[in-house]
Parts: structure tokens; C-alpha cells; sequence
């Protein structure tokens, strides 16, 4: 019985909150910081497995290297009394397979940003060298916010030898396994984005690709068939998104997405635009459409054509000669007059560049009118003062720019005062502000690790280190600002970093 036992001289059990293949997860009390915590004890049958224990240790010390909003941070593991146990972070949410049971099919633009913050975690594993093997529904949380948190890194890695054989342990994670990890193959972050493809594909449509009455049977339709298109279940799915979809999952690995930023880059596109066209290829140009054609050459010989008797026809030689000086005459003349044509309109057209406001190119106006100054006004009032000039506005870039206050026009192109023809769009670029984020929790963790995360999301960093009897040496004590408080990203962080127990000098 684990509830109100005390593991690790500091982490009170509360009550049980989930059970897995794996593990039992219960709700804790971290005594040492006053905070609630999850607690994952490994079920008594691993345990009895020294060699999954030896690589849960391995792996449970990687994934907690893993740094990142989208993934649940490991805090503290341990063993107390054949308890082996992880210490993370206790998420107030639901399971991503609950919120599929509830709300499938999800709309595309919720299905697409759950699949976008799960994409972005799996980005920080190919660097640490480190493969989840098991992302499924099961293995992510959904907070109220709409926030995801992927659970179970290294323990999905370290479990592959001692539970992929037994069917209540596979039966969920069977349905999202890529085909490379059916047939036991070596595997990379491929195949983590492979599955990512299907948990996209269940939100979509409600349903798994592949439906079976054995594990083995799965499997096997994950190395030999082709998904049915998620449309097929759903019409409100777009081509576009469709194709993503297929794409994720394909069966060869060579045609599925290569990594996780191509992946994001795409579903980003499509939030923006469902339709939007994804992984464009050139089209071949065939010979019936090459603009370039061979122009047949035909040869006239100057010679004298000989008539039936051997002798060269002396009259018919000078008429042929007569007409061809004709037809050299003729182009020459037609050769001249488009060269003076030509010369002609780029002088024209080159005196128009330098002198547009010239009297003599005031016929060619084609009523031109002044453009607006919309620079620095609020986007809205830019529009309503475009339109009434007769132009329309399109924003091309958003800029984080203090100079100019945040929603309001930086800078146009065509320029103000310059002329346009009625109807141009003037193509502006928008002031917003800094992007803002919801700090993480750094307490307890090492502060050289907490220290490159938060630099490389863009914060700075200052360290500020004291005497702590609490906390081990160069580990965070606390942070300003706190933990999980918005703040903009590039603002100051300050840890305050533990020296150990302050040694004092006794004189005898």
C-alpha cells in the first residue's frame, strides 16, 4: 500500500491519479519545497528485471536532460524499499486519448496546434540522442489551457525489451508503432514523427488507421497497408491536410517527414491555411511545352541549276537570282524597322524610369493617384484611410519594434506621396509586441542545464549564488520570476543558485 508512505525522506503519497503497463502514478508532497508533485512507481514485475532497470536508470537520467514547455520535467528518481520511482512534474489535465474519446473528431485548427506543440517537443530529442518509441494518446496530457505535456521519455525507451511482448502491454501502443519498429529495425526520431502522423490522424477522424483483433495483425498492417484517407471519415479535412497526414504516415521512411522542424514548418502553413499547398514539386517541362523550337533552315544554292542537257539555264538563273536579292532586300528593311521600333520604346520606357512625372508622359498616366501616408497609424484606421484614396493594405511582416507603438504601420511600399494606379495594395509592415511565455519551473534543477534553456529561449540569464543547507550545491534554489508567470521572452531570469552549507570555523 503506497498511500501515506513518505519515499526518499520527502515526497508524501497522497492518492493515486493513473496506472499503466508500467507504472502506477500517484499524487504527491514534496516536504522539501511545499509543492504537489507526481510520483511514478514502477509496477514490481520490471523491477525484477535487472536489465530494464538497468537501462531505466540510463534512460530516466537522459529524459531528464529534456528541457522544454511540451515535456513533463522529471525532477527526482530514486529507490526505496523495491519502490524504483520518478519524481516530474504534476500535470492538472487529461490524457489526449480522453480528450479524443470526448471531442473527436477534433476541428482541424485544434487537431493541427496539438499536433504542432507535440512535433516541437519530439525537436529537442534527435540532439540528446534520445527516441520516445511510444507516442500515443496515452502518453499525453491536455490541460485546460489547451496546453500539451508528453510524458513517459525514457521510460517508453528503456521498456522496449521487457514489454513489447506481452499483448496487454502493446495492445495500446500497437496501434501507433511505425513499421521500421514492427519489423524490429533500428530506429531514429522518424519513427517518433510516424506516429505523431497517427495520433493526428485519430483526432481528425476519431478512429486509428488500422484496426485488428491481435496485436500481431496490427503490425502487420503497418508494414503492408496503406491507411485509408482520413477524408474518407471526415470531409472537413482539407486536401492539404489530408496530405500531411498520408505523408506522416507513409510506409517508406525515406518519403515521410525527415525531421521535426519540416514537420512544424508545415502544420504552421496549414493553421494559417488549411488549403495552402504543402511539399510543392517542380513540374518536368515535357518537349510538346519546351517554348524553345528548332527552326527548320533552308538552303538555297547560289550554284546554276543545269537543265536536262548538262547546260546551265542562263535565264532562269537570273530570275532566281532577281528574287532572291528581293527577299534579302525585304528583310533587310523589315530587320531595320523593328530595330528602330525596339531602340525606340526602351528609350521610352528608360525616360519613363528616370522622369515619371514628365509632361510628356502625362497621356500614359492611366489616372495615377497619390499614395496615403499610413505610416504609424493603428492597422485598421491604415485600411479605412488606404480605401478612401482608392488603395488596399496587405500586412507582409510583423516586427517587434519599441519605436513604433505595438498594431501600428512601421513602414509601406509604395512609398507616401509617390504615384499608383488606383487599386494598388500598399504593402505594409506591423509593429506587435514581444512574444510572451509561461516561465518553467527551474527549482531543483542543475543550474548550468536551466541556464542554456532559458538562453535558448531567448531570456537573460543572471545567476546569483548563496549558502542553502537544503539544496545541493549548483542546484536552483528559486527564480524571479516565478514559476509558470507569463513574462515576455528576452526579459531579465534571475536563479538564485544553492553553495551548499555555509562552512563555519570553530576556534578550540
Amino acid at each position: 500500500m503506497m498511500i501515506g508512505k513518505i519515499l526518499g525522506n520527502r515526497y508524501e503519497i497522497l492518492e493515486e491519479i493513473g496506472s499503466g503497463g508500467m507504472a502506477n502514478v500517484y499524487k504527491a508532497h514534496c516536504r522539501l519545497l511545499n509543492r504537489q508533485v507526481a510520483v511514478k512507481v514502477l509496477k514490481r514485475e520490471l523491477v525484477e528485471d535487472k536489465e530494464y532497470l538497468k537501462r531505466f536508470n540510463v534512460e530516466a537520467q537522459a529524459a531528464a536532460s529534456l528541457v522544454h514547455p511540451n515535456i513533463v520535467s522529471i525532477f527526482d528518481f530514486g529507490c526505496e524499499d523495491d519502490n524504483h520511482y520518478i519524481v516530474m512534474e504534476l500535470i492538472d489535465g487529461i490524457t489526449l486519448k480522453q480528450y479524443i474519446n470526448e471531442n473527436a473528431p477534433l476541428n482541424t485548427k485544434d487537431a493541427l496546434n496539438i499536433a504542432y506543440q507535440i512535433c516541437d517537443a519530439l525537436s529537442v530529442a534527435p540532439p540528446n540522442k534520445i527516441v520516445h518509441r511510444d507516442i500515443k494518446p496515452h502518453n499525453i496530457m491536455i490541460t485546460s489551457d489547451m496546453r500539451v505535456k508528453v510524458t513517459d521519455f525514457g521510460i517508453a525507451r528503456a521498456s522496449i525489451g521487457s514489454t513489447m511482448t506481452a499483448d496487454n502491454n502493446i495492445l495500446g501502443s500497437v496501434h501507433y508503432i511505425s513499421p521500421e519498429q514492427a519489423r524490429g529495425s533500428v530506429v531514429d526520431g522518424k519513427t517518433d514523427l510516424y506516429s505523431l502522423g497517427i495520433v493526428l490522424y485519430e483526432m481528425l477522424t476519431g478512429k486509428v488507421p488500422f484496426e485488428c483483433d491481435s496485436p500481431v495483425a496490427i503490425a502487420m498492417k503497418h508494414i503492408e497497408e496503406v491507411a485509408v484517407n482520413p477524408r474518407e471519415y471526415n470531409s472537413d479535412i482539407t486536401y492539404s491536410v489530408q496530405q500531411l497526414v498520408m505523408k506522416a504516415i507513409s510506409k517508406d521512411i525515406n518519403e515521410r517527414y525527415q525531421n521535426a522542424s519540416d514537420f512544424k514548418s508545415d502544420i504552421i502553413r496549414l493553421i494559417e491555411n488549411p488549403d495552402a499547398v504543402i511539399d510543392n514539386q517542380p513540374s518536368e517541362i515535357t518537349s510538346d511545352n519546351d517554348s524553345t523550337q528548332k527552326i527548320p533552315v533552308t538552303i538555297i544554292e547560289n550554284d546554276k541549276p543545269e537543265s536536262d542537257d548538262g547546260f546551265k539555264d542562263d535565264e532562269e538563273f537570273e530570275q532566281q537570282q532577281l528574287a532572291l536579292k528581293k527577299a534579302n532586300k525585304k528583310i533587310l528593311i523589315i530587320s531595320l524597322i523593328t530595330s528602330l521600333v525596339i531602340v525606340g520604346a526602351l528609350s521610352i520606357y528608360v525616360s519613363y524610369l528616370l522622369f515619371p512625372n514628365s509632361p510628356m508622359f502625362s497621356m500614359f498616366a492611366d489616372n495615377k493617384i497619390e499614395v496615403p501616408d499610413v505610416r504609424e497609424l493603428p492597422l485598421e484606421d491604415a485600411r479605412i484611410k488606404a480605401n478612401d484614396s482608392g488603395f488596399e493594405i496587405e500586412v507582409v511582416e510583423k516586427v517587434v519594434d519599441e519605436s513604433v507603438e505595438e498594431g501600428c504601420i512601421i513602414s509601406q511600399d509604395p512609398e507616401y506621396g509617390k504615384k499608383a494606379k488606383n487599386g494598388t495594395i500598399i504593402r505594409v509592415v506591423l509593429s506587435v509586441a514581444s512574444e510572451k511565455t509561461n516561465i518553467k519551473d527551474y527549482e531543483l534543477i542543475n543550474y548550468t542545464t536551466a541556464k542554456r534553456d532559458l538562453e535558448n529561449n531567448g531570456f537573460v540569464v543572471d545567476c546569483i549564488f548563496e549558502f542553502n543547507d537544503d539544496v545541493p550545491e549548483n542546484f536552483v534554489i528559486s527564480q524571479d520570476p516565478p514559476s509558470y508567470s507569463e513574462v515576455q521572452i528576452g526579459s531579465p531570469v534571475t536563479l538564485y543558485v544553492s553553495k551548499g552549507p555555509e562552512k563555519t570555523t570553530v576556534t578550540v
